[in-house]
């Protein structure tokens, strides 16, 4: 059963959602029938796109996005898990936020540490038109807005927003993102929150950056307090847009530029050793996958290896990478098969080696992989979609890893989803512990509308 709540204050639309379990009846089967595949249980969230989501213990979770008002606006979007139940809220604004206009706002990253301490950072609209940082804590039960500070300098008005963020401790927390200043030119931005206060720094680019050089920062990893890494792209003065990475370490933050490459995700799993994936073109424009290898200070980029039945022009990515343990890492994404199809792609490494693994989608259907998480080296779920045969629809995928075998699932959908083959598709995902995992993403409905999606696997079947 789905309920709404009225918000004091605001119109019918702005609702508060309450979200509770929907099980769905006459839910899509498993491609690939096993006993390791677990079941999952579906959750609505009307009228909106959850995109992050982080859980500090089996029964707290956290996910972020935004809401449609169906009016033109969007809303931040917190949704809240506690007691064994959903509640989705609209994010509070800034004061300089008009309470009776408040425009538009949007969560893309959030991380807890603890259950009581967590960070949501996006963007909203002020009452001049401008867009800026926003920064949401969660202490004490009570989530509190404020205006991402700027870099010393800036020119009033300026343009910003926050991408990610990670806190390595309920006292230490790095958010990442850009701001326009001048405009239309972007620098890179980190929010540093330390002593109960966030301070902005723009962070130094390669030394081949271009003069309007368009840093976008995307993604942020803070193994330790004083140690993080972020990773985007920038301009530099050929007129090329090549990765970068920015490691912090003993206090300055230290680019590394990655040429010819897009960079879209970073994990470590200690201060001092990481791992960035995304994708890098080759010197006759061939794409490869790229993996990046932080060690003794250094990075390292190698060629993703692809299955035996990669095309010639493979065009390999990969979208994300998470290490269970240093020399233990999974990284996941898509490349093309032989017969042109997209398949999906998921490289281990396990000691000093990456394998593609063996995966059992079934032919013809076009896969991606764009999360995943691992408990342990040995129990893993990776989300993303794929196109069935037909080549139209789209549909949420699960891959398991348990028993050292990947298996594949199709993810069910609340009871309102669209027909047979109704449309899915993932964002990210987390397992704090073996079988609490929560994935969110989104699917249509049958009145055609786009609705946020929040699945949570039931105990039973889950790989240990």
């Amino acid at each position: 059963m789905l309920g709404s709540l009225k918000i004091p204050g605001a119109g019918v639309k702005a609702a508060v959602f309450l979200a509770q379990v929907l099980v769905g009846t006459g839910v899509v089967p498993v491609l690939s029938p096993t006993r390791h595949a677990p079941t999952w249980i579906p959750v609505e969230v009307p009228h909106a796109a959850v995109v992050a989501v982080t859980c500090p213990s089996a029964g707290s979770c956290v996910a972020v996005g935004s809401y449609d008002e169906m009016g033109g606006h969007l809303h931040g979007l917190l949704a809240t898990f506690s007691r064994g139940t959903w509640a989705a809220a609209l994010a509070p604004l800034p004061p300089n936020a008009s309470p009776q206009n408040p425009g538009d706002s949007y969560l893309s990253g959030v991380a807890c540490r603890g259950t009581g301490f967590c960070v949501a950072v996006g963007w909203y609209t002020s009452v001049s038109g401008d867009p800026h940082g926003l920064l949401e804590t969660l202490a004490g039960g009570k989530w509190t807005p404020l205006q991402a500070p700027l870099p010393a300098n800036v020119t009033l008005g300026s343009a910003a927003s926050l991408t990610a963020v990670a806190c390595p401790s309920v006292r230490s927390c790095v958010a990442v993102g850009s701001y326009f200043d001048p405009r239309p030119a972007a620098l890179g931005l980190i929010e540093t929150f330390s002593g109960g206060h966030w301070t902005a720094l723009q962070p130094r680019p390669p030394p081949n950056a271009n003069s309007a050089p368009d840093v976008f920062l995307q993604t942020v990893t803070c193994p330790a307090v004083g140690a993080c890494v972020t990773v985007g792209s920038y301009n530099d003065t050929g007129g090329n847009i090549p990765g970068l990475i920015e490691t912090l370490a003993h206090g300055t933050w230290i680019p590394t530029e990655v040429a010819r490459a897009a960079v879209f995700a970073v994990t470590c799993p200690s201060a001092g050793s990481c791992v960035a994936v995304g994708s890098v073109y080759g010197l006759r424009g061939q794409l490869h996958g790229l993996i990046e290898t932080l060690s003794r200070g250094t990075w390292t980029g190698r060629q993703a290896p692809l299955p035996a039945n990669a095309a010639t022009n493979r065009s390999p990515v990969l979208d994300a990478v998470t290490c269970p343990a240093v020399g233990s890492c999974i990284a996941v994404g898509a490349y093309t098969n032989a017969k042109r199809d997209h398949d999906g792609l998921i490289d281990a490494l396990s000691g000093s080696i990456w394998r593609p693994a063996k995966l059992t989608l079934p032919a013809g259907v076009d896969a991606h992989h764009d999360a995943l998480t691992c408990v342990t080296a040995a129990s893993c779920i990776a989300v993303g979609s794929y196109l069935d045969t037909s080549g139209t629809i789209l549909h949420g995928l699960v891959e398991t890893l348990s028993g050292g075998t990947w298996t594949t699932s199709r993810a069910p959908l609340p009871t309102n989803a669209e027909g047979a083959n109704p449309v899915a598709s993932f964002n990210d995902m987390t397992c704090p512990t073996p079988g609490t995992c929560v994935a969110v993403g989104w699917y249509r409905d049958t009145s055609g509308a786009t609705q946020g999606l929040i699945e949570t696997p039931s105990e039973k079947g889950y790989p240990r």
